[in-house]
């Protein structure tokens, strides 16, 4: 049986993940901040082409809401007790068009990802070769400024909605360690999302966000968490053991509770405290 709590989900896996013993509104993840800040083009056969691809279902749908901008529409559509939020997928690279201002998230392989975005992109630009008007650009070469920009405009967006006590903020990252047939082991340092940059670029949004929502709550990740190469999506730095799952469950129930706010700092941190054992990941 689910929490009679209620959240809309703005993040990607993980924060489904603490989440699923709650109803929700909406979920919207998959989609870098740059895209959904950027300017709205004119791809309005998206969602016929979409449709003929073999995405799940949830893949298609935010994706045609990241090319059409409406991906806080959907959020916004009904409120939720609480907006659970994380801004790890600013880490996928992004689409830009030439001497525009428009940004696509780029998602997945080139080889299954490009035809798809050609398709959409000769709605308008027909008339050329649409293979030069676009590169695809890796966040960590991007400006910070620029994801200070556009983080700053949703946040003015998600306070239209939702009041700073009604925003959690979910600070994961990825781990360099997984468990694997009872044993911890390690990634290979080559992933490009364990790169000093990459995480620092994730740091970095974060910090951002809390300097325009400072008074949410927030999850911060315990220490020596593991990923588990038995996880439901595959093995990833992203895909943690079950027990960070139930970390962030517990730490929604202690938020809900509407404490004054030192103590549920103090709970919050004594939760932390209590999984940051990596016996628990391995039992």
């Amino acid at each position: 049986m689910k929490n009679d709590i209620t959240v809309a989900i703005f993040g990607d896996c993980g924060t489904h993940e603490i989440c699923k013993e709650f109803e929700h509104v909406s979920a919207v993840g998959l989609l870098s901040w740059l895209s959904l800040a950027s300017r709205r083009a004119d791809f309005t056969n998206s969602t016929s082409i979409m449709d003929k691809t073999t995405y799940t279902d949830y893949v298609k749908r935010v994706l045609i809401q990241d090319i059409n901008k409406t991906a806080l529409d959907y959020l916004f559509k009904k409120k939720a007790d609480y907006l659970i939020v994380d801004l790890n997928d600013n880490r996928m690279s992004v689409v830009r068009m030439i001497n525009e201002d428009i940004y696509l998230t780029k998602y997945g392989y080139n080889k299954e990802y490009l035809p798809i975005l050609h398709q959409v992109l000769r709605q308008v630009y027909s008339d050329q070769d649409v293979s030069t008007c676009y590169e695809i650009i890796d966040p960590v070469r991007i400006d910070i400024s620029y994801f200070s920009k556009a983080i700053k405009n949703i946040c003015k967006k998600i306070k239209g909605m939702y009041n700073d006590d009604e925003i959690i903020l979910h600070m994961h990252f990825t781990v360099r360690s997984y468990l694997k047939n009872g044993k911890v082991e390690q990634f290979e340092s080559s992933k490009t999302v364990l790169s000093p940059q990459v995480i620092g670029l994730m740091e970095k949004c974060y910090d951002i966000f809390l300097q325009n929502i400072p008074n949410c709550h927030v999850i911060k990740m315990p220490n020596n968490v593991v990923a588990d190469s038995s996880h439901p999506l595959g093995l990833f730095p992203f895909h943690y053991h079950k027990s960070y799952y139930e970390y962030g469950n517990k730490a929604i129930q202690i938020i809900s509770k509407k404490l004054p706010r030192e103590e549920e700092i103090l709970r919050l941190h004594k939760l932390r405290c209590e999984y940051t054992n990596i016996a628990l990941y391995t039992n």
